[in-house]
């Protein structure tokens, strides 16, 4: 529904415009009486902002609602009678209970929610190793039990917490305007529903792709690499084990280095360095980019 006076969009069962304020023509009062205040002469009517239509209960559940107003406000109202709210299950806040109180713009419950498993785990981790090995099993009882209440209780009192924030966020609406068009438009904005939660779970989602897609590639990728130095590693090996074994033909002894031989290669890079045993002739072949513990390929000489 679209405002005529400024073209802003409003809900279809908004009264007064959520933009400029005015009052939408499509709009039908509903069975429950309007407040209205002492009469005062047109003109002065035209001009002052004491007398008017003020907006019925309904009217403001509905504007601070804002989606899916046929399911909560029955709820609201049947806890206005009752006077308070009371347990009713409510299905989406036992799926996605963080994403849930984002939806309705419960930031403080939904912090609250997020930061408590982490605060709990800290602190039955603290009471763990106070009791030590003994109080292992105990701890995760409890951190058990935690869990599951925060799995089970939020869904259960979902609809009695939304029914306290939006009655905590009309008090302090009515704290800055008591005129109805005004007030309309701060429950409309304050209230309703947010789009954050999209937001969050597409970050996450393509923060779990990435890191999906690191997952795979690094470690192919690094064997890859590591596949391609060893094949140069092993193939100067070869030629290593070659030039040792002239050496050996010639003078009867594992030569002290390899400098004394005839290889004359130099080392590719792949290879850090080519070491020899000249006690046992075993040539070490040293790979690059290893890290603190290296890597090498092992040439043992058979007689």
């Amino acid at each position: 529904m679209f405002c005529s006076e400024c073209r802003a969009q409003n809900n279809l069962v908004a009264r007064y415009c959520v933009g400029c304020g005015s009052e939408l023509k499509h709009f039908l009062i509903d069975d429950e009486p309007a407040i209205v205040q002492p009469s005062m002469p047109a003109s002065s009517l035209m001009q002052s902002d004491i007398c008017y239509k003020s907006l019925s209960r309904k009217e403001q559940y509905q504007a601070v609602i804002g989606s899916n107003q046929n399911y909560y406000l029955k709820k609201f109202l049947e806890f206005d009678r009752e006077g308070q709210g009371r347990p009713s299950w409510h299905w989406p806040a036992f799926f996605v209970t963080f994403y849930w109180m984002l939806y309705r713009k419960m930031w403080r419950n939904a912090l609250l929610y997020f930061v408590l498993p982490y605060v709990a785990l800290i602190i039955v981790g603290i009471a763990a190793g106070i009791m030590g090995s003994a109080g292992a099993p105990i701890a995760g009882l409890l951190y058990l039990a935690l869990m599951v209440g925060l799995w089970f209780v939020p869904p259960l009192y979902a609809d009695a917490l939304y029914y306290n924030h939006c009655r905590q966020v009309i008090a302090n609406a009515r704290q800055h305007t008591s005129h109805p068009h005004r007030l309309y438009g701060i429950l409309s904005t304050r209230g309703g529903t947010s789009n954050l939660f999209i937001i969050i779970i597409v970050f996450i989602s393509f923060v779990v792709m990435i890191g999906v897609l690191a997952a795979i590639a690094i470690p192919a990728y690094n064997n890859y690499a590591m596949r391609a130095k060893t094949t140069q590693a092993a193939t100067l090996g070869q030629k290593a084990t070659s030039a040792v074994d002239h050496y050996y033909q010639r003078h009867h002894q594992f030569p002290s280095s390899m400098l004394d031989t005839d290889l004359t290669q130099t080392l590719p890079q792949a290879v850090k360095a080519i070491e020899i045993d000249d006690q046992t002739g075993q040539i070490n072949v040293v790979l690059t980019g290893s890290g603190s513990r290296e890597s090498a390929l092992i040439f043992k000489p058979v007689v």
